[in-house]
């Protein structure tokens, strides 16, 4: 580059200025009238619809309900009289004054601008009435500010802002002519440093550029060497997983991995040798931070970061940078989220599952106990405490086996998948639960089609045969079970006339051990908790979807889409 192509360049570039000066302006002057003479027109349109000069009297009362003296346009109805002079019969803004000649209404159909009494433009658009051609529909509107404005600019501005662009070059000239010196300056002591004078010196700032190139070149294999040792390292830091971050004790960040700046939302230029206060951690990190800095001690904590859970290392440390042992505090952040959630999911387990045995233990060990001490001996009782005993142990061989179904689901376990007719898998379900339905006297309803799939029959048995059971269950007396296969949407409905779910209930109903509360419910229907989470599980399995819809007393539908 040199003076000659800067002249150029910013001649060119104040030329384009000008252009797109003076073509903004034009668009914006264009879409201003172009709006005003819609408005104009759409309005005049409306006048015409109301105004018949067949029936003049009419048509005016109907325009002083149609417009009043606040609206923006004026709008007036002109009569040429026999002399050829003009009477203004209606005018919404109540000014009768009518020129002789209004310029505008010889100009029919035109928009046409002249000047107000008051000074400002008024733009008009005048049309004949189509009843009678002797009446004049005329409206008018003041000139838009944008319209003024943009009519300004282009006739005062223009001229303005070429002046403002020459003294521009003139100044890119002048300030050409004052940043090559200390350029040139700086060349002639590179020659002393380089001891290469045969650099050429020069007002051409390529010229310049190529001679500086040359030292730079000598000085970059230095810098190359250092940068290829802190790649590497940076290299290690980044392709952990681990968030690293390193603070001074002067509170700055001076050293950080990708990890870390994933983890707090932050780029580069935010984090290094910014003070770590900046950083989105909340009080207690940083109080953590002073802790460690001060006591000279490693200790842990964790920390939740959206949906992630992190277990926070600090440790104190000593870098020497400048040739100097720097107090430093490294931060490591491990992602823990799985292992929490793992030891939240085992812990709620093993205490859902507790609960859930221990009471049918309790009663068959207390109904035993019973018996072995012979403190019960009347037949009848004992008869009762044998049921009770049986019925204790079926529900505890029952919850054993869900949570075994849902282990092996949980475990992915590899099961023979086949071709199934989902009717067919139904119409056996609604067979084994016959005695069921006739017991509770449930009508049931059915519209089933075939409906082919390929998957495991037991998955496929388990999933709708708890459905079904828990229309059955949770249903009432006398009530209704609605079970349609939609074979062309691979659609199963399952509808009954139930308790229904309460809406605080519904998203938790596939939770393990999640039962809604029935016990005021004359029926009190017990279960294992376990039916709906394995459904849940082999939706899953299969990327399934299921739907529930529920009326709390009226009843509940599930609907299962399958793939």
């Amino acid at each position: 580059m040199n003076k000659k192509k800067t002249i150029i360049e910013t001649t060119i570039l104040s030329l384009l200025i000008i252009i797109l000066y003076v073509v903004t302006f034009t668009l914006l002057l264009s879409f201003s009238k172009s709006k005003t003479y819609d408005t104009l027109k759409s309005t005049s349109d409306i006048v015409q619809n109301i105004f018949n000069g067949n029936d003049e009297s009419n048509s005016i009362d109907k325009l002083n309900n149609t417009f009043d003296e606040n609206n923006s346009l004026r709008i007036s109805i002109i009569i040429r009289n026999n002399d050829n002079k003009y009477t203004i019969l209606y005018d919404n803004k109540k000014m009768y004054n009518a020129e002789n000649t209004p310029e505008e209404l010889v100009n029919i159909n035109q928009y046409y601008t002249r000047k107000s009494s008051y000074g400002y433009n008024m733009i008009y658009y005048t049309i004949l009435d189509n009843e009678n051609g002797k009446y004049y529909i005329r409206t008018s509107i003041k000139e838009s500010d944008t319209t003024s404005m943009s009519k300004n600019f282009l006739i005062y501005g223009s001229p303005v802002l070429i002046l403002i662009l020459l003294g521009f070059i003139f100044y890119k000239v002048y300030e050409y002519n004052k940043s090559i010196k200390p350029l040139k300056k700086g060349i002639n002591e590179l020659k002393v440093i380089s001891g290469d004078t045969n650099i050429e010196n020069s007002d051409d700032v390529l010229i310049l550029s190529n001679s500086i190139e040359l030292i730079k070149n000598n000085l970059n294999q230095k810098i190359e060497l250092l940068n290829e040792e802190k790649e590497k390292t940076q290299m290690v830091l980044d392709s952990l997983t681990e968030g690293i971050l390193v603070i001074s004790e002067e509170n700055k960040v001076i050293m950080f991995n990708n990890a870390v700046k994933n983890i707090i939302s932050l780029d580069e230029n935010y984090i290094l040798d910014k003070d770590y206060n900046l950083l989105p951690l909340d009080d207690d990190f940083k109080e953590n931070i002073i802790k460690c800095f001060k006591n000279k001690s490693d200790f842990s904590f964790d920390i939740t970061k959206e949906t992630k859970i992190y277990q926070v290392h600090l440790r104190n440390i000593s870098i020497k940078i400048n040739n100097e042992n720097i107090n430093c505090v490294a931060i490591i952040f491990f992602d823990v989220t799985e292992n929490r959630n793992i030891d939240k999911i085992k812990n709620d387990f093993f205490a859902n599952a507790s609960h859930e045995l221990k009471t049918p233990l309790t009663s068959i060990i207390g109904y035993q106990e019973l018996l072995a001490n012979k403190i019960i001996t009347d037949p009848q009782d004992v008869e009762k405490a044998i049921d009770v005993t049986i019925k204790q142990a079926k529900k505890i061989d029952e919850i054993l086996k869900d949570m075994l179904s849902i282990s092996k689901l949980e475990n992915n376990e590899i099961t023979t998948i086949e071709e199934l007719n989902v009717k067919d898998i139904i119409e056996q379900i609604i067979s084994d639960e016959n005695f069921k339905i006739k017991k509770h006297h449930i009508q049931l309803k059915t519209n089933l089609s075939d409906l082919i799939i390929i998957s495991n029959k037991d998955d496929i048995s388990k999933l709708f045969s708890n459905l079904i059971d828990n229309a059955i269950k949770y249903n009432k007396e006398g009530g209704i079970i609605e079970i349609n296969i939609n074979s062309t949407d691979k659609k199963i409905e399952i509808k009954d006339t139930g308790i229904g779910i309460k809406d605080e209930d519904q998203n938790r109903i596939f939770e393990r051990f999640y039962r809604v509360d029935n016990s005021k419910d004359k029926n009190n229907v017990e279960g294992t908790g376990l039916g709906l989470s394995i459904v849940k599980h082999i939706i899953d399995k299969y990327n399934y979807e299921i739907d529930v819809s529920s009326s709390y007393l009226i009843g509940s539908t599930f609907t299962v889409i399958l793939k």
